[in-house]
């Protein structure tokens, strides 16, 4: 599955969110390498769960 199709799927995982398409792009796209730091200002980096069981957060500097 490509990075855009994971991120147009998010929102049946997430049905209490309204992440945007860049922010779930974003997601995917840091999830397929491994990328768990990410510097933003945006809090739905901080909701985000993914991984086994969505257990894992991605670590945000600000």
């Amino acid at each position: 599955m490509s990075d855009l199709e994971h991120a147009w799927r998010m929102p049946s995982m997430f049905e209490d969110q309204s992440f945007s398409l860049v922010d779930r792009t974003s997601f995917a796209m840091m999830e397929r390498p491994g990328i768990s730091k990410v510097i933003s200002f945006d809090d739905d980096f901080v909701v985000y769960r993914f991984g086994p069981d969505r257990r894992q957060a991605f670590e945000v500097l600000r």
